[in-house]
């Protein structure tokens, strides 16, 4: 018998292709398809828990329909604030968007830019509160830009034309 590295290489291998596998229990070498193993490791990904899996669902498919149904919230109205900017800031998690919609109360003592109210965007980090961005389109027609790198820039309006 040949040794194991005089063997050629194939590295596509196709379903019907075989291979040797040891049958622990029953103490023998067997041979088995590369679609029979393949359909083994579906059947695994899909009905296995994997427990080092932050999710509630522990299966890979679940995992992922867990944190795909976790991304989008629906937005948040802001009818007062203390620092308009940072309060939204420290809603999102990191590395998250959010939108949320300005009531006109949030006066530019509270950290609005013109005290119209408007829409929001807000971005954190994925390195956490320290940095973000947020957007305010302001229901007077204008649209304002504050970016945070460790403290906050002042507003700044953006010019359209």
């Amino acid at each position: 018998m040949a040794k194991f590295t005089d063997y050629t290489e194939k590295t596509e291998p196709v379903d019907t292709d075989l291979a040797l596998i040891y049958d622990t229990p029953a103490k023998v070498n067997k041979k088995f398809t590369f679609g029979n193993l393949w359909k083994w490791i579906a059947k695994k990904i899909v009905s296995e828990g994997i427990s080092q899996l932050e999710t509630t669902n522990k299966t890979i498919p679940g995992a992922i329909n867990e944190l795909n149904s976790n991304r989008l919230r629906s937005s948040e109205n802001i009818a007062s604030a203390s620092d308009l900017a940072e309060d939204v800031l420290i809603k999102c998690d990191y590395g998250e968007i959010r939108l949320f919609t300005i009531q006109s109360t949030v006066s530019v003592y509270q950290g609005s830019p013109d005290g119209r109210g408007g829409f929001l965007l807000a971005y954190q980090s994925t390195t956490g509160s320290k940095y973000g961005i947020v957007v305010l389109f302001s229901y007077a027609g204008t649209i304002w830009m504050k970016i945070k790198s460790t403290t906050w820039d002042e507003w700044k309006k953006i010019q359209l034309s």
